[in-house]
């Protein structure tokens, strides 16, 4: 256990020499026919802490409410999606999208891919744990992980199902609750460990804070866009630990303003304050 604020040092830095998608190429997938709104959030969040942000929906009415919400996002069609896995330093695939075969397809094409992916929402109840491996994470609230793995959403329980599938969890509460057991969980990677010692090298956190203006819909659509940005240039640990302090971080500094009485919206354009804060203090 430790701080979640000491990991913020760790954070990449962009060069001052740095050129365009050096400091992170995201890919979203995200939103359905009742959910626009989870597409849009995502999207907003995550393209404050990259360089290129891509944006794919089976939905096209999403993709124009995308559009419309802001100029920071590439929108690409169904047949430029391979490739820009392939391009992507990471993925979030799920917030707002239906729980159907076509979700499926796209989360197992996704995990076959075996690149950083964030899976959310429906991609969690979509994944098959088979499928699971050391370069995904998974951030379900208490219902989705018992949909997702049969079993009450404790910490007992996380950190067993993060051991069994080899997987990063970041599992949503007042409290949240962090394990990595992935490759890239544990400092130094595989390359400078035995793998008796990987299996055993789980890192867990607990993240508290945060108020009950974080229980607002979309607010979690906001936490996982920017867990997956802030991935493609850091570990899994460092990102599920700073997007969890720096998401509760901006709806404490809300709350002062305005009680519990903000929206997602606000707390997605409130994360780039409260992540220069926290590191200024860390």
């Amino acid at each position: 256990m430790g701080s979640a604020q000491k990991y913020l040092k760790s954070l990449h830095k962009p060069s001052s020499s740095s050129h365009k998608g050096q400091n992170g190429i995201a890919l979203i997938i995200a939103g359905g026919k009742k959910y626009h709104g989870s597409a849009v959030l995502s999207v907003i969040a995550a393209s404050r802490f990259v360089d290129l942000l891509y944006f794919y929906s089976p939905s096209a009415k999403v993709e124009f409410f995308v559009r419309k919400a802001t100029p920071c996002v590439i929108c690409i069609a169904k047949n430029e999606l391979e490739a820009h896995i392939r391009k992507a330093d990471a993925i979030l695939i799920g917030p707002g999208m239906e729980t159907d075969a076509r979700t499926k397809k796209l989360v197992h094409f996704v995990l076959a891919a075996r690149k950083k992916c964030v899976l959310d929402a429906s991609a969690i109840r979509c994944a098959k744990l088979g499928e699971l491996h050391a370069r995904c994470v998974l951030t379900p609230h208490v219902k989705e992980f018992k949909a997702a793995f049969g079993m009450d959403a404790n910490e007992k329980n996380a950190l067993s199902c993060a051991k069994k599938y080899k997987c990063n969890i970041l599992l949503k509460g007042k409290t949240d609750f962090i394990v990595a057991a992935g490759d890239e969980g544990v400092a130094g990677g595989r390359a400078q460990m035995k793998m008796r010692e990987l299996v055993r090298a789980v890192k867990i956190l607990k993240v508290a804070g945060g108020n009950a203006g974080l229980a607002h819909g979309g607010t979690g659509d906001v936490l996982a866009g920017l867990l997956c940005a802030l991935l493609c240039k850091n570990g899994f640990f460092a990102s599920m630990a700073a997007a969890s302090f720096v998401n509760k971080k901006a709806g404490e500094t809300l709350a002062k303003k305005f009680g519990t009485n903000f929206s997602a919206l606000d707390l997605a354009n409130g994360l780039s304050s409260a992540l220069f804060r926290a590191r200024r203090y860390s």
